[in-house]
Formats: structure tokens, sequence, C-alpha cells
């Protein structure tokens, strides 16, 4: 079992852990970020890392680089990372679960340096979870935002059909799943909406990269009724919204529940419609800047699993809303209020 520890929490008590052989960061300093695709244009997960690294480094001057390794393998990306700590780079930030073994061999390799894994925590080839002194692992609670976007959905439509389209079986993708199944239950039994969401309404695709399977599977829901889909399935979500465009375009609506990041402006059509209901946030900015904040203010949370949540605005939906009515937003609103206060809680 995990060891989770609440980052409000962290806040208050200013935990800090130090590090051997690591003095407390000055201008000057330097910090890298790994990327699996090299790519941090978008709405992209690691674009949202980065800009949080860009935001901290306006208000503590240190240098930045974003590196792609030449393999996507962990052999590959501990190569980069190799790179990154020789030209002196001694915070390196590595977005995703992918890196989970790279950051496991790293942060015993280099303790002098601060290793930053976003959305993963440090583990062997077996699934072994370690983290060490030098090293801070942060995930979401994807679950609240999955519950805030299926209650916001299911206010919007009132009655319909809902589908799940999963790229695999990875823990944070469950949290949006199991979050998202019981808003709908929680709509339909306190707002009194009609949502069917049926065991049959559920589907693997072939990973993130897996474009094809995530249009047909979305093409296959739509044609038997679905009106929205939720889409914890990575990059394939965009193979989602496609098909909702094309539909919707030819007069036929049909909607997406997007994950990760406000995905309205990829659903756009017709210059000014959006087949983007909602979206399950996870702020990976604030991700980003919140433990480099913890850094340059020496109360690093070294060998801790950090949870963002709804509670220290890890999670949630969008700012802005333009397909929710504005009695579905104050009703998700007050929704948020109690989860933040604890009063109502969404299981993982």
């Amino acid at each position: 079992m995990r060891k989770k520890t609440n980052a409000f929490i962290l806040i208050l008590l200013s935990l800090c852990f130090p590090i051997s052989g690591c003095s407390s960061p000055a201008s000057g300093s330097k910090v890298g970020m790994l990327t699996s695709t090299g790519i941090i244009e978008g709405q992209s997960f690691s674009s949202g890392v980065w800009s949080g690294i860009q935001q901290a480094k306006k208000d503590f001057s240190f240098e930045t680089v974003h590196a792609k390794p030449e393999a996507e393998t962990p052999d590959g990306y501990l190569k980069e990372a190799d790179t990154l700590y020789t030209a002196g780079y001694r915070m390196i930030v590595a977005p995703g679960a992918e890196f989970s073994k790279t950051v496991f061999d790293a942060q015993s390799k280099y303790s002098d340096a601060r290793f930053i894994l976003i959305d993963g925590e440090p583990s062997d080839a077996g699934g072994n979870v370690s983290i060490s002194q030098n090293t801070v692992a942060l995930l979401f609670a994807e679950q609240e935002s999955g519950f805030l976007a299926a209650v916001a959905s299911a206010l919007q439509l009132k009655t319909g059909h809902f589908a799940v389209i999963l790229s695999s079986k990875d823990p944070s993708l469950s949290r949006y799943k199991n979050g998202f199944v019981q808003g709908v239950n929680y709509a339909n039994k306190n707002f009194g909406t009609g949502i069917a969401l049926e065991r049959s309404d559920f589907v693997f695709i072939n990973g993130p990269d897996d474009l094809d399977g995530a249009k047909k599977a979305a093409g296959a829901f739509y044609d038997r009724g679905v009106d929205a889909i939720f889409t914890p399935c990575g990059a394939a979500a965009g193979a989602v919204i496609s098909e909702a465009v094309e539909r919707s375009q030819n007069g036929t609506p049909a909607f997406v529940v997007g994950t990760d990041s406000d995905l309205y402006d990829d659903g756009i059509y017709d210059g000014k419609k959006s087949v983007l209901l909602t979206s399950a946030v996870k702020k990976a900015d604030a991700a980003a800047y919140y433990i480099i904040e913890k850094i340059f203010d020496n109360q690093f949370p070294g060998g801790q699993t950090v949870v963002l949540n709804t509670g220290n605005g890890g999670v949630g939906l969008p700012e802005s809303n333009p397909n929710l009515r504005e009695d579905v937003i104050k009703t998700v609103n007050l929704l948020l209020k109690q989860l933040k206060s604890g009063d109502l809680t969404v299981n993982e």
C-alpha cells in the first residue's frame, strides 16, 4: 500500500527533509525536465508540467531545459537523466508513470540531486515502490475530478447514455473511471437525472497511441445511441473527439468528456461550437510549481508521496465551461466545496 501525504497538510506543517550533500537552491540553479515525446506544446500532460516550471522560473530565477531521450525505454530515459545531471541540472522533473523505473534508479545514483516524479511513484521492474529522501512523488485524486465531470455532464444532458474508453488499467485511469461511475450514480440518485452507464459501456483500447482503436470504439458507441464518452485514454482522446466532431458536423450531436487538461478547444467545430461538455482536469502546472516552490523554500518533502486533490487545488473542472448551464455550474461548485471540506468523499 502506498504512503500518501496530503499536500495541504505539508503546506501547513512545512515539512522539510534535508538531503545529505544537497545545498539550498539559489539563483543560477537548473531545473531539467524529461519528456517521453519531446513535445511540450498543446494540451498534453508534459506541456502542463512545463508551463508550471516556466511559471516557477519567473519567480525563483533558474535555468530550464526539457530533454527527449533517444529511446523511449527506462534505459533511454536514464541515459537522458545522466546527460542532464552531467550538464549541472540538480533538479530533474519527470512527468508521467513511464519514468517510475528511471527515477527509482537515478535517485540512488545521484543522491545530491532532487527528483520530482509527477503522476507516478519510483518503482523497480517488479513494481516495488521506494522513494528516497532526495525524491518526491506527486499523485492526483483523479476520482474527484472524474466525479465532478460526471455530475456536471449528467445534469447538463439530464437523460441519455454514457460510455467510457480507457487505454490501460493504470491506477490513475482507474481512479478517473471509478470517480466517473460514482458521479453518474450520485446524479441519478440525488438530482433525478436518468443517465445509463452499464458494464458493456466500458472498453479498453491498445494503449494511449491506439488512435484507430479509439476512433472505432467511439463510432461503435455513438452508433448504438451513446450520447457522451468519457476519455481516460491519453492521447487517444483526440481520436474520440475527432469522431464526435465529424458526427456533430453532420447533424448528429455527439459529446465528449475529457481528462487531464481542458480539451474544449480541441472539440470546436463550425467556428464556435464544441463537442466537449467539460473535462476532468488534473493541474500539472500547479503540481510542478508547488514542488519547485517547496524546494526554494527549503521545505522539500523528500521521501514522500504527495496527493493533489480538490482540497489543495490539484484537480477539478476547467475554469470556464461554455457548454454547461449556469445552474449546473452552481450545483457542481457546491459539490466541490463539500469535497474540499470532507463532507463528501469519492472512493478511488
